[in-house]
């Protein structure tokens, strides 16, 4: 039987988050809705990646998003990928990126409407971006958040046992 393909354009581009960072992002769109002109009209995913991991990790939700009807961006984080800094706070500043890149997509006409998709520290951004910057959380109409952490601190506690268990082993 043969099977259907799906063509997507995809779209790299940089925002200047609010800590004068550049962010790298790329954006996924069908070629149907190139041709068309239609991709304002489209739903869009913003994904965020989790820690020390970049946009790529979006990658496997492209397709089927895409298929779907749904548009797809990511960007690399502050400290993350090729975006500028040198370390990642775990969601607090990566929150303000999510609203920058998102708000970028508003800004030039990429977007409507945003779902925002994050996993574990980018869950955590996600959730964060959603509740922090209200300008923001109005455009976002849903937040999918898969493996966030509850606690800072017991990540952090979390993180060093495991560290300290494989170095004394």
């Amino acid at each position: 039987a043969p099977t259907a393909s799906l063509s997507c354009l995809r779209t790299d581009f940089e925002v200047v988050s609010a800590d004068d960072r550049r962010l790298s992002c790329s954006l996924w769109i069908t070629l149907e809705d190139v041709l068309r002109k239609d991709s304002l009209n489209k739903p869009l995913v913003l994904y965020s990646h989790g820690n020390a991991s970049c946009r790529l990790e979006a990658l496997p939700h492209v397709a089927p998003l895409l298929i779907l009807g749904i548009s797809v961006a990511a960007f690399d984080a502050s400290g993350s990928g090729h975006s500028d800094g040198e370390y990642v706070t775990l969601g607090h500043r990566e929150a303000a990126d999510v609203a920058a890149v998102g708000r970028h997509l508003i800004a030039t006409g990429r977007a409507t409407k945003i779902a925002l998709f994050g996993r574990s520290m980018g869950g955590v951004a996600s959730i964060l971006a959603a509740a922090r910057h209200a300008d923001f959380g109005g455009v976002a109409k849903c937040v999918v958040a898969d493996s966030p952490f509850a606690s800072l601190n017991g990540l952090v506690d979390d993180l060093a046992r495991n560290t300290a268990y494989t170095a004394f082993r």
